[in-house]
C-alpha cells in the first residue's frame, strides 16, 4: 500500500486548513447578508417548521447574492407573494423560489402521463396491440423533448416496430391479455428538460399579475434552486417565454447562476 511522505502529508494538512478557511469565509459573506433576517425570523411567530422553511429560502437568497450580485441588498422577508423583496440601487424587485426537485420520482411520473396519454390516443385498437411493451428511451434525447413527440414516437413504435427514432432506442414486446407499457429503466434522472422548466416557472407565475398590483416593485424574478447534481446544458441554450423579467438556474454546488434566455 503507498504512503503519505512527509512533503504530501503537509500539502494534504496545508489543503484541507485552506479549504475550511474559505467555507469559513464563504458562511460569513452570507451571513452579513442575511444575518439580520434571521433574527428576525427567529423572533417571529411562526412554527419552527416554518421558521426552517423560511431559513432555507432565505440562505438560498443569501448564496444567490454572493454569486450574482453582491450589491443587491434583501428588503423583506417573511412574505408569501413574492417570497422576498430584495433592492437593487433604486430598484425594487420581487424574488420567487422554487426548488427543482428532479428525482426518479418526477420522471416516472412525467412519464406515467405520456402512457396514459398513449393509452387514450390507441384505445380504439387497444385489442389488437395488446401485449406489455418495455420502452428504452435514448438518454442524449429523452430530457429535452416535449411530451407530445414523445407520445408520438412511442405510438408509431407500437404501429410500425421497424420504425427507427431519435427518441427511442427500442421497444420491447411481450404477450399479454391487456395492453400495458413499462420504462425500461429509470436511467439518467439528473436531466433536466425543457418541459419541466416550462412547468416550473408557470407553475411560480400564475399569481404574477397580483404581485404587479400589490407590490411596488418593478420587476420581478424567479430563482430556480437545484437541489441535487443536473445536467443543465441543453436548458441553457433555449428561450422561454415568460412575464418575470429574469429567470434563473440557481447551481449552489458548484457556485453556479446561469439567466436563462427568455421572451
Amino acid at each position: 500500500m503507498d504512503t503519505l511522505g512527509k512533503n504530501d502529508l503537509k500539502d494534504l494538512q496545508s489543503f484541507f486548513k485552506n479549504r475550511t478557511k474559505n467555507i469559513k469565509g464563504e458562511k460569513d459573506q452570507i451571513i452579513s447578508i442575511i444575518g439580520k433576517h434571521l433574527e428576525e425570523i427567529d423572533n417571529s411567530k411562526l412554527s419552527e417548521i416554518e421558521k426552517y422553511d423560511n431559513k432555507k429560502e432565505i440562505n438560498d437568497v443569501g448564496n444567490f447574492i454572493k454569486l450574482f450580485d453582491d450589491a443587491i441588498v434583501i428588503e423583506e422577508v417573511l412574505r408569501k407573494e413574492p417570497n422576498f423583496l430584495v433592492r437593487k440601487n433604486k430598484k425594487l424587485i420581487g424574488v420567487d423560489l422554487n426548488h427543482i426537485q428532479n428525482d426518479s420520482t418526477i420522471s416516472e411520473t412525467r412519464i406515467d402521463k405520456i402512457f396514459k396519454k398513449v393509452e387514450e390516443e390507441l384505445k380504439d385498437i387497444l385489442s389488437d396491440i395488446k401485449g406489455v411493451y418495455k420502452i428504452k428511451f435514448n438518454e442524449k434525447t429523452f430530457f429535452n423533448a416535449e411530451d407530445n413527440v414523445l407520445k408520438k414516437a412511442i405510438i408509431n413504435g407500437i404501429k410500425n416496430p421497424e420504425a427507427s427514432s431519435e427518441y427511442i432506442e427500442h421497444i420491447e414486446k411481450n404477450s399479454g391479455d391487456t395492453f400495458y407499457l413499462l420504462m425500461h429503466e429509470v436511467a439518467s434522472i439528473n436531466g433536466l428538460s425543457n418541459e419541466m422548466i416550462k412547468d416550473y416557472i408557470l407553475k411560480k407565475e400564475e399569481k404574477l399579475n397580483e404581485y404587479r398590483a400589490s407590490t411596488k416593485a418593478t420587476e420581478f424574478w424567479l430563482l430556480l434552486v437545484l437541489n441535487d447534481e443536473n445536467d443543465y446544458a441543453a436548458i441553457i441554450k433555449n428561450k422561454y417565454t415568460t412575464d418575470y423579467e429574469k429567470v434563473f438556474i440557481c447551481d449552489f454546488t458548484n457556485g453556479k447562476i446561469i439567466e436563462l434566455k427568455t421572451s
